[in-house]
């Protein structure tokens, strides 16, 4: 599926439902007015359906399927999901591999197997990535004013907490992946398995809820009630890309890209390998030549650290913010 049989899937199936969040999208594309969030969306699908051949019809099923209501935020939450995987799958595809790589999505790897987003079969590397984007938009919105706590370090009596650590979700996320990736390692032993965590500008959030001394997932003092070491995920590789896959839907003009799925070179996405790992190395040099990223404790400025409590001030008005 190429071009505009993908925008004609598109609208036919988003039209066919009651309400959907791309109904905007479908309906202009009907009435002879391509979006520039339809435009990006078939030229990304065109392209990564040309090295992983049925995806595109995949992507399209999913995305008109997900209606279950007018304006259902969990219903938003999958489609920002799958802009996420979008996002990442379109920078791994770009990537000039060696012939006689294949990369499979999802279902195509094996009847049974994992869902990853991607499996790169490429000679000297085997690589899984699973791609993640939790509902950050939904937290700000409900972020309190004044000491937000990231780790967990800090008894919470001791202070004003007014928001709390958000890393329940990186957890489950590294869990997840750990499964999925230690259960390809079975016919696949060499494989280097990626976390990739799409989140907006505030990184340190789950760079601490990984590497917070006190409580971090990658550290001997990890919050997990299990204490699991995680050690079938190689790293987790952090891209503050959340508001551009907000803005282009909403057909709002771009903060810090200039397209919804375009990989912006600044700031530089941080990964976090796990010392658990016996692939860490290698995975670090992986990362810095396939996304153009860089290890988290190479990186200066306040949203590469692992911290235990941030406070918001509103200089405007002198008050927390």
């Amino acid at each position: 599926m190429q071009g505009s049989q993908i925008l004609d899937a598109l609208s036919r199936g988003i039209l066919a439902q009651k309400w959907h969040w791309y109904c905007w999208h479908a309906q202009n594309y009907n009435n002879g007015t391509v979006t520039a969030f339809f435009n990006e969306l078939m030229g990304s699908l065109s392209r990564i359906d040309i090295a992983m051949p049925g995806s595109a019809d995949l992507f399209a099923r999913r995305i008109t399927s997900i209606a279950s209501g007018f304006k259902n935020q969990s219903d938003y939450d999958q489609l920002q999901q799958i802009l996420a995987e979008i996002h990442v799958l379109l920078k791994l595809v770009a990537y000039p591999w060696p012939d006689g790589t294949t990369i499979d999505y999802a279902a195509a790897i094996a009847a049974g197997a994992p869902d990853v987003e991607a499996l790169v079969r490429a000679p000297g590397l085997d690589l899984a990535v699973e791609v993640k984007s939790p509902r950050i938009r939904e937290w700000r919105n409900k972020m309190g004013a004044g000491i937000e706590a990231v780790g967990r370090a800090t008894p919470l009596g001791s202070l004003e907490i007014t928001t709390f650590p958000k890393d329940n979700a990186v957890k489950d996320a590294i869990a997840s992946a750990d499964v999925k990736f230690r259960s390809l390692r079975g016919s696949h032993p060499d494989l280097l398995g990626v976390l990739v965590l799409i989140w907006d500008g505030l990184m340190y959030e789950p760079i601490s809820a990984l590497l917070n001394p006190g409580s971090g997932l990658f550290t001997s003092n990890s919050f997990d009630p299990e204490m699991r070491t995680f050690d079938s995920v190689d790293a987790a590789l952090i891209v503050p890309h959340l508001s551009a896959l907000i803005e282009g839907p909403g057909n709002r003009d771009f903060r810090f890209t200039e397209g919804t799925f375009q990989w912006a070179s600044t700031p530089v996405p941080p990964f976090v390998t796990n010392p658990a790992s016996p692939r860490f190395a290698k995975v670090a040099d992986m990362l810095r030549v396939l996304f153009g990223a860089e290890d988290q404790a190479a990186l200066d400025g306040p949203h590469y650290s692992a911290t235990d409590l941030v406070i918001w001030i509103d200089t405007t008005e002198g008050k927390s913010q």
